[in-house]
C-alpha cells in the first residue's frame, strides 16, 4: 500500500489541474507504482470487477463482520461480502 501514496498525493492534484483519467491511465499509473504483475488484478479488481479482495474478517474490528454475498455483472454471479454490524456491540465503541 505505501507505494500507492504518491498515487493519493499526486492525483488530486492532477485532477483539480483539469487533467482526465481514463482506464489505460489507471492502468498505466497503477502499473508504475506496483510492478506489471499487478496490472491484471487491478484490471480484474477495479477496471473489470470480475475479481474481488479478501479482506481479513477483523479489517473493520469487532463491529463488522463480512457476509458471503453475489454481485452480478454482465450476468455472471461474482462472489464477495457485505459488511454487518454486529449486534450486542454498543455503538460508542464502534
Amino acid at each position: 500500500m505505501a507505494r500507492f501514496r504518491s498515487l493519493l498525493v499526486t492525483v488530486p492534484s492532477a485532477w483539480a489541474a483539469g487533467e482526465r483519467f481514463h482506464n489505460a491511465k489507471w492502468s498505466a499509473m497503477v502499473t508504475a507504482e506496483s510492478g506489471a504483475d499487478e496490472r491484471g488484478r487491478f484490471d480484474r479488481l477495479i477496471l473489470h470487477g470480475t475479481d474481488t479482495l479478501d479482506p481479513r474478517s477483523d479489517v473493520f474490528g469487532a463491529c463488522f463482520r463480512p457476509a458471503a454475498t453475489t454481485s452480478d455483472k454482465n450476468g455472471k454471479a461474482i462472489p464477495g461480502f457485505r459488511w454487518v454490524r454486529m449486534r450486542g456491540i454498543p455503538n460508542l465503541r464502534c
